[in-house]
């Protein structure tokens, strides 16, 4: 337990820049979004008819 004092005495944050690029355009990120729901639209509709057919 000598060394938990001497730890957190050398604990230092460090900031690294950050890389960022511009943020996307909403239509970009609306459009992504949409197309994401009717992906999973169409998945769930294939889905209940494979099962449907399998019963």
């Amino acid at each position: 337990m000598l060394l938990l004092p001497w730890l957190l005495a050398q604990t230092t944050t460090t900031s690294a820049p950050r890389i960022v690029g511009d943020p996307l355009p909403t239509g970009v990120v609306v459009g992504a979004g949409v197309a994401l729901l009717v992906l999973i639209v169409v998945a769930g509709l294939l889905v209940r008819r494979r099962a449907g057919r399998s019963f």
